[in-house]
């Protein structure tokens, strides 16, 4: 029997999470259509680590952790998988958007060089969107793990990158991400897979607020500047500390326009090649003139704030951090009168 590997590579910020969790939850479902999501964990990001990437380019998770003991919990996910990836089942679906990360031919090569061992062939499915509103999007995971956000003059989306490496390797199917569709329906179709019946987890909103982004950027600045891209456990908390009046972070006129204009050659690869295109959405505003005038007015910072890229509504702000700091001092009052 021929077998098959479909790698679900990313990029993040594509409804990743949902379709990591569907498929763990229906494993049986998949395995009647004679689909394998191996290993007992929801995504495998561990899997990331036989592209053999240098330990600069590790997602934030894996930094800090004791690396004998890294290297022994990775030892032991990778000889699971490798069980799993011998059963006699047609294809196997690997997930993870840190595979997303590897943008360099010889590191797509290791990944493949580890596969070829169990299966005949590979495919890799990639999900790319517009780079504006991923800009948006990636800034409240940036402000998790450091103490500012990325500029937007110096932000790159390197989807043609990733997409070029993976391309030297294997078939590569390129998915345009719309936030008004299901990932996991637009995912499982392109794959062949039947999701009618499957049980699916409740999805769990990870966007954050702007008041909440800011709170984290205040904690960051004050406390762990030299502690950049490591993750810290507890400012999770803040993501779950929700207001009814949160605001959805908005970007300041013009900055669409900058990193709009910083991918448009990217983007009109992604388009030629792959028929993605997120160009119509850029073109119809730059022909309208909308937001021209306010780009070249910006003046944003080397090391930018959120206030200098977001719209900012202080009152609301303020008051955010007023009810997280109320609700922790009578959590704290709670915890000693126990």
């Amino acid at each position: 029997m021929k077998k098959k590997a479909l790698l679900h590579i990313g990029s993040n910020k594509t409804g990743t999470t949902s379709i990591q969790s569907a498929f763990h939850a229906n494993k049986e479902a998949l395995e009647r259509q004679g689909f394998v999501y191996p290993g007992s964990e929801v995504c495998h990001h561990k899997f990331y680590f036989t592209s053999k990437q240098e330990e600069s380019c590790w997602p934030r998770q894996f930094k800090g952790i004791p690396f004998d003991k890294l290297q022994h919990t990775v030892t032991q996910y990778l000889v699971s998988m490798a069980n799993d990836l011998k059963r006699d089942l047609p294809c196997h679906i690997i997930s993870s958007e840190y595979l997303f990360r590897c943008s360099d031919a010889e590191k797509v090569s290791n990944v493949i060089e580890f596969l070829s061992d169990y299966v005949d062939e590979i495919e890799v499915y990639a999900f790319v969107r517009s780079p504006a509103p991923y800009y948006n999007s990636r800034q409240q995971q940036v402000i998790k793990a450091s103490h500012h956000i990325i500029h937007p003059n110096a932000f790159r989306y390197d989807f043609k990158a990733v997409i070029e490496a993976w391309s030297t390797q294997a078939k590569v199917n390129v998915i345009g991400y719309d936030k008004g569709v299901d990932s996991l329906s637009r995912l499982a179709e392109a794959m062949g897979v039947d999701i009618r019946g499957f049980k699916l987890p409740q999805k769990q909103n990870e966007s954050l607020a702007i008041e909440q982004m800011l709170l984290l950027e205040k904690i960051q600045r004050n406390l762990y500047q030299e502690q950049d891209n490591i993750f810290k456990n507890h400012l999770g908390l803040v993501g779950q500390i929700k207001s009814q009046q949160a605001t959805k972070p908005t970007l300041k006129p013009g900055v669409a326009e900058i990193i709009e204009k910083t991918h448009e050659q990217d983007l009109a690869w992604l388009k030629t090649n792959y028929a993605v295109d997120f160009l119509g959405q850029s073109n119809s505003n730059a022909k309208k003139g909308k937001n021209r005038t306010a780009a070249a007015g910006l003046r944003i910072p080397r090391q930018p704030s959120i206030r200098d890229v977001y719209i900012v509504d202080e009152e609301k702000a303020a008051l955010y951090e007023s009810m997280v700091l109320d609700l922790l001092m009578k959590k704290f009052v709670e915890l000693k009168k126990a």
